[in-house]
């Protein structure tokens, strides 16, 4: 395998697959389903599997369009197509590639159930004929596009092609997937695909580079991009169009484009709360989130939370915080300067709020000594009292203007200084943190 086609930081992943490949290859049909967030590396997983099973298998593809005007089972339109059999032998599966001539004739729910069962068997058939000469390997990719009937034939083949030598293998985005999807993919065994390590992210570094990089940069690449292999792969690119190991402020715009692409299927409530959290830093405070506009009581930020997390977008139970901080990057630069001032502003306060009440519980003894409002409810004992401080040391930085390392670059200089009346609000709010 060629140095560009090597995955990296995937050999224990890629060992498990290619063992399911070998027990298809052997006579036990396989049904194996890659999950993962865009860019985690699916299809280029999918590619690897293919090219270490060589010549023996016949590779049959298939791919799902996000757009309209796809056909009902396109992609086992597809795999048809590649199977290269004469129509006289695809039987009632040669419907697949007909082309509708004009709408469907109505049926009873009776007839298009005995229908679709029977296309089925036959596509099963086709493809039990194709593996007595040699094994099958059907490959479907961006499963999250498909159509119901597409996934539900996938799942009777899953069962009725156990005893050949046929492997199944699809691959989805785990944030995108519908009902559906998530009922096949529980019949098949799973391979979820997570973030390369920072060991990982510095050794496809230094194949894009042809180069190492400084620990510094490869730290830093690696928590911007929570070791998404296609973040990593574009970021390296605009360090390496700007000449500069020093990070860019700008985020790629097809990196932002994805990252959009995923914001955009939260809820308003939900993205409104994420915009208080992405100011407050990484991690996320929900007691800070409660406290403030964001949500108007804690089992409500919780909720949105949740949102959040089912999307990818967040991660951590006990102790959430972005997946990564090109989110949080994502976010930020989609706020107006007002906003992000009024955001910044009212986090001061709902942080002031909080130390003031946790001091009152602390004084009374109702609550636990040195913990900030609620920040700290979610936080193992111990660490409320240093989550909460951490928070409110972030606000003061942002509402200075100071600004951290990876916040864009038209978030940076906008300090204070600019704005008087603004200092003034800012200082009495710190005061009182």
């Amino acid at each position: 395998m060629s140095r560009a086609a090597r995955l990296i930081g995937r050999e224990s992943v890629l060992a498990a697959a290619s063992s399911v490949l070998d027990d298809a290859r052997h006579g036990a049909g396989q049904f194996l389903m890659i999950s993962g967030e865009a860019g985690i590396g699916k299809t280029a997983m999918l590619a690897a599997l293919v090219s270490q099973a060589g010549s023996a298998p016949l590779v049959l593809r298939g791919l799902c369009w996000e757009g309209d005007g796809a056909p009902p089972y396109w992609p086992w339109s597809q795999v048809l197509q590649a199977s290269g059999l004469p129509a006289a032998d695809l039987g009632e599966a040669g419907w697949l590639l007909q082309r509708a001539s004009g709408p469907a004739e109505p049926m009873s729910a009776a007839a298009a159930g005995d229908a679709q069962f029977r296309l089925f068997e036959a596509v099963a058939r086709c493809l039990g004929r194709l593996a007595a000469g040699r094994p099958v390997l059907v490959v479907l990719d961006d499963l999250q596009w498909a159509d119901e009937p597409s996934l539900r034939l996938l799942g009777f083949l899953g069962r009725a092609l156990a005893a050949e030598p046929v492997a199944l293998l699809g691959a989805y985005r785990d944030t995108e997937a519908s009902p559906e999807l998530r009922k096949i993919a529980g019949q098949a065994q799973q391979l979820a695909l997570a973030g390369l390590t920072q060991d990982g992210v510095g050794e496809l570094a230094r194949e894009l580079a042809g180069m190492p990089l400084p620990p510094q940069v490869t730290a830093q690449l690696w928590e911007r991009s929570g070791g998404n292999p296609f973040f990593v792969r574009e970021l390296i690119r605009l360090l390496l169009a700007q000449g500069s190991w020093h990070q860019p402020a700008q985020i790629p715009a097809s990196v932002t484009e994805t990252l959009r692409r995923r914001l955009a299927r939260l809820s308003t409530e939900c993205v409104r709360l994420l915009e208080w959290a992405a100011i407050a830093g990484r991690d996320i405070d929900v007691g800070l989130l409660a406290d403030g506009a964001a949500a108007g009581h804690e089992p409500a930020a919780l909720n949105l939370l949740e949102e959040a997390r089912q999307a990818g977008v967040v991660a951590g139970t006990s102790l959430p915080r972005f997946t990564h901080d090109l989110y949080r990057e994502a976010i930020i630069e989609g706020l107006s300067t007002t906003a992000r001032t009024a955001v910044n502003l009212s986090a001061g306060a709902a942080g002031a709020i909080g130390s003031g009440r946790s001091g009152r519980r602390a004084s009374s003894g109702r609550g636990p000594a040195g913990t900030a409002g609620r920040a700290g409810l979610l936080a193992p004992r111990g660490q409320g009292s240093h989550r909460a401080s951490r928070t409110r040391g972030r606000l003061r930085v942002l509402s200075s203007g100071a600004g951290h390392h990876l916040r864009p670059r038209h978030v940076r200089g906008r300090g204070t200084h600019r704005d008087p009346a603004r200092a003034r609000r800012v200082t009495r709010a710190h005061r009182a943190l």
